[in-house]
């Protein structure tokens, strides 16, 4: 399966981000229209019972990979221009 998801960043760059770059009402108006997690909610018309077991695997799964992330290595500073080409 596959599901291709277009929406628009909600956030700012960083936490504490006050986003003065981006207009106001814009983020509002995206905020209430463009929501992925809402409007995939609606898409897939999942009754609130299936929600929150997809919800819940969702979270395990990023969960388990934020905690898979912090148990690995830093990269080796000599690893970093590698697979990295330009053509002409």
């Amino acid at each position: 399966m596959f599901l291709l998801c277009e929406t628009e960043r909600l956030t700012g760059h960083y936490i504490g981000d006050a986003q003065v770059y981006r207009d106001k009402d814009e983020l509002r108006r995206l905020r209430e229209t463009r929501d992925p997690i809402r409007n995939l909610r609606e898409r897939i018309e999942a009754s609130e019972q299936e929600w929150e077991r997809l919800d819940g695997h969702a979270r395990q799964v990023a969960d388990e990979a934020v905690a898979y992330a912090k148990a690995g290595t830093d990269p080796r500073p000599e690893a970093a221009l590698e697979n990295v080409y330009t053509e002409g």
